[in-house]
């Protein structure tokens, strides 16, 4: 295992056990781990289980130069698409930038389920998007500041 990865395991551990356990969205269940790492240009993309949360996790191999603030998003282009990825911090680590895949993960009632869930996702955002998909199903963007039209105003003509 790379020791970026090794390292954010050792991390997320010490959290667990230093603030962690006893929380009430916290399933002893589950335990610490890594899945399905890959190196990729930036640095490594797997997945995250912990006893509060699953992430797709994004870890850099070199800090990036442009600053953003913690718990914005950024943009990533994986194979199956552009990704809104939030900004993390942690003193030990520094930056780096993940989706939650699940949170809580109460449901979970063993390491092998959070497990199977965790390599699925994984393997939807790793694996590319054929053609006809894309054909079949365009991306559509969407303006979140574009003004939304009431139903009477639609149907008024009052758009």
């Amino acid at each position: 295992m790379p020791a970026l990865i090794e390292k954010m395991m050792q991390r997320f551990k010490q959290i667990d056990a230093e603030r962690m356990q006893g929380l009430p969205f916290y399933n002893v269940n589950l335990q610490v781990e890594a899945l399905g790492f890959e190196e990729i240009a930036e640095g490594y993309i797997g997945a995250l289980i912990t006893p509060w949360f699953i992430n797709l996790m994004l870890l850099f191999k070199q800090q990036p130069q442009k600053a953003v603030v913690v718990g914005s998003k950024v943009a990533h282009t994986l194979p199956s698409g552009i990704y809104d990825f939030m900004v993390g911090e942690d003193e030990e680590l520094g930056r780096y930038d993940f989706i939650s895949l699940a949170s809580p993960v109460s449901i979970y009632k063993t390491q092998q389920q959070a497990q199977a869930f965790a390599m699925q996702r994984l393997r939807n955002y790793l694996t590319s998007v054929n053609a006809e998909q894309v054909d079949e199903h365009p991306l559509v963007f969407v303006d979140r500041n574009e003004k939304k039209v009431s139903r009477r105003g639609f149907l008024s003509g009052n758009t």
